[in-house]
């Protein structure tokens, strides 16, 4: 018995030692073949127009991995459409310029399936590329990710049903698109939002309610929207705002009380229209530190100010 219980012992802990190791390489294989998979769907972000910033998150899991990996990147797609030509790119062997691949939707499965592999994105930038009715195809699901941009990308209320594969989001910008006052709802659940840009969308004081429950709103942009002194009113519940940029609007010097109550605290931009002493009024019922900026372009440089007969208030 007494011979038996310290080869036992040995036996045992000869046993831990080889489950530890075994696990320990595991642990390295599975880190490497995750390094090879996201290597080769950087690449795809880069054959697809993409350039991306990447940081290091540890050096010594990049030297176990034999190469970087899970580094916290920020994608960007090059401004491409259907037909933009041939691009080119120096991603062959040696830094070699090659053909990049065509901008089209059938290659969209693919930059989702590249961006999906990419866990350390975030941010995401898809700025005047083609992405109306696909957005649910090439935008992963991703907690980490907190800047979005959609900017000219064509997409409409419907395509932002996919703002829910990212609810961490605090910037977001929707300038330029046909999204109207049923996407907002989908903005509406982002409870971290601080910068939003719907500059020349398409939403109107319809909408404004569904703006108004972002309590952490710092960064508004409604610049050459439909909006009136009556969505305005509805917005005056948002009191972290620090800019607000309310040029070729329809608010008109009315909404004095209501952006009073607001304390935006930084800037904020007003329309062309408003008379100096409006604006005079302005500045004396915001706190000190808030510039009041007025629009440089009128309601009638609007592409649509024919089409809706806008008003023309005079200064």
């Amino acid at each position: 018995m007494k011979r038996w219980l310290p080869l036992q012992f040995r036996l045992w802990h000869l046993g831990v030692a080889i489950t530890f190791w075994c696990v320990c390489l595991a642990w390295v294989v599975a880190l490497r073949q995750r390094a090879g998979r996201q290597a080769a769907a950087l690449h795809n972000v880069q054959m697809e127009g993409g350039t991306y910033d990447a940081k290091a998150v540890s050096a010594w899991q990049e030297w176990l991995a034999g190469g970087p990996v899970d580094q916290t990147l920020t994608v960007r797609f090059q401004r491409r459409g259907a037909v933009a030509g041939d691009m080119w790119g120096p991603y062959g062997p040696k830094g070699q310029s090659i053909k990049l691949h065509d901008w089209t939707t059938e290659s969209f499965p693919q930059i989702g399936r590249a961006l999906q592999e990419l866990p350390g994105i975030t941010a995401l930038d898809f700025d005047r590329t083609r992405l109306r009715d696909h957005t649910s195809v090439v935008i992963p699901k991703s907690a980490r990710i907190t800047n979005l941009s959609l900017h000219a990308t064509g997409v409409r209320s419907a395509d932002l049903a996919v703002l829910e594969r990212v609810p961490k989001l605090t910037q977001l910008s929707l300038r330029r698109t046909s999204t109207n006052d049923d996407g907002l709802r989908y903005v509406s659940r982002l409870d971290q939002l601080g910068w939003l840009d719907l500059s020349s969308s398409d939403v109107t004081d319809e909408g404004m309610a569904e703006i108004a429950r972002l309590t952490n709103l710092k960064t508004l942009r409604l610049e050459n929207t439909h909006l009136t002194d009556a969505g305005l009113a509805t917005l005056s519940v948002l009191g972290n705002l620090e800019e607000l940029n309310l040029g070729m609007t329809l608010v008109t010097e009315q909404s004095i009380p209501h952006l009073s109550e607001m304390r935006v605290s930084v800037w904020i931009g007003v329309p062309y229209e408003w008379s100096p002493a409006a604006v005079e009024s302005l500045k004396r019922a915001l706190p000190a530190t808030c510039f009041v900026r007025q629009s440089s372009y009128r309601l009638s440089d609007r592409a649509d100010a024919k089409a809706h007969a806008l008003p023309q208030p005079k200064r």
